[in-house]
């Protein structure tokens, strides 16, 4: 039966002789993506003690000749080594926060209680019948959600967003790595301190082709010189465009099956995957930032977070003022993005 076929009175009986049906719990957030970069990083973060300003490393370069021939008394060279140099990056500050003011909270049935600077919450007797999502904890967990992004797009950016925060990922393996300076090493003057890269900005994408497979060719080459020093590239991670022209290439080679027609056929393929580099990890982050034709190849040893001792998403619950019955919740985070070294890094546009 219809709504259409009540009368306005039977209306008005339904609507107040009856409640809707609500379904409890936490909100599903719709718009959360996943972090693979993000992940990667926090899973390879390192610690440091404090210090004036920066952290710093050794690097070196070789370049003696090494052994020469001799014969009887001939005159012999002895090379004193040299070519040391370091980086240097500066450590931030960051910080994230929210409030909740008291009156939000009564409507969720929780009652804040004071005792001097300190505070905690509870329950209100029996708000467990009007309470379909527990608010408190729902502005916690998205708070959470928040200040991930938040810090994955940090790892992600290049920096000059702001002078406060860390350059991140796109300062160091560049779309360009023949000019800039780098933790204080200068790219231009050192071949030996550049990422590789076959992008737009150095005048090399990678113009994929289902006939020639250029895209699988070029990354294959691209491996063997990213291990070239030494590196040991880990990480692979695309957007969407990048996967879908690799996709094309690898279909374009062949789909097998020992089904036949006769039983079905997966619509879909597996995940690509770089041998010994691993699975292609799709970043929707690359998306966002305007960079879908995109794919990194990294080395997690050479280029990670390093996070003050002690400071890594510290909590502070600063006091209210006396004029404003409001809750505040802060975290912060000090430190800044490492790269020791970068010729085992890669970007890749492709067209």
């Amino acid at each position: 039966m219809a709504l259409a076929d009540f009368t306005a009175a039977e209306l008005q009986d339904i609507t107040a002789g009856l409640l809707d049906f609500h379904i409890r719990g936490k909100a599903k957030v719709q718009n959360d993506e996943k972090r693979p970069f993000y992940k990667a990083m926090r899973a390879n973060q390192k610690k440091f003690p404090g210090g004036k300003g920066l952290i710093t490393g050794p690097v070196a370069t070789d370049d003696d000749n090494g052994f020469t021939g001799y014969s009887g008394d001939d005159e012999v060279d002895y090379d004193n080594p040299t070519g040391l140099k370091r980086w240097a990056y500066p450590w931030y500050e960051l910080h994230d926060g929210i409030s909740i003011t008291y009156t939000e909270l009564k409507h969720a049935g929780v009652t804040v209680t004071e005792e001097g600077a300190g505070r905690s919450t509870s329950g209100k007797v029996g708000s467990a019948a009007v309470i379909l999502t527990n608010l408190l904890d729902e502005k916690m967990a998205r708070f959470t959600a928040r200040r991930e992004r938040s810090l994955n797009l940090l790892f992600y950016r290049d920096g000059t967003q702001s002078a406060k925060v860390f350059p991140g990922l796109r300062a160091m393996v560049r779309d360009n790595p023949t000019v800039g300076i780098i933790g204080g090493i200068d790219s231009a003057t050192n071949t030996w301190w550049r990422n590789r890269a076959r992008t737009v900005a150095s005048g090399g994408a990678i113009a994929t082709s289902t006939t020639n497979l250029t895209g699988i060719r070029t990354l294959q080459r691209e491996v063997r010189q990213l291990r070239r020093f030494g590196g040991m590239p880990n990480i692979a991670l695309a957007g969407s465009l990048a996967l879908e022209k690799l996709e094309d290439e690898v279909q374009a080679k062949g789909a097998y099956t020992d089904t036949g027609w006769a039983k079905d056929i997966e619509l879909s393929m597996g995940d690509l995957m770089i041998r010994g580099v691993g699975k292609v990890q799709y970043d929707p982050t690359l998306d966002g930032e305007g960079l879908d034709s995109r794919m990194y190849i990294l080395d997690s040893r050479h280029i990670y977070p390093m996070c003050m001792e002690g400071e890594d998403m510290k909590r502070f619950a600063p006091a209210r003022p006396e004029n404003r019955y409001t809750m505040y919740e802060a975290v912060t985070w000090t430190g800044t993005v490492v790269a020791d070294c970068l010729n085992c890094h890669g970007v890749y546009d492709f067209t």
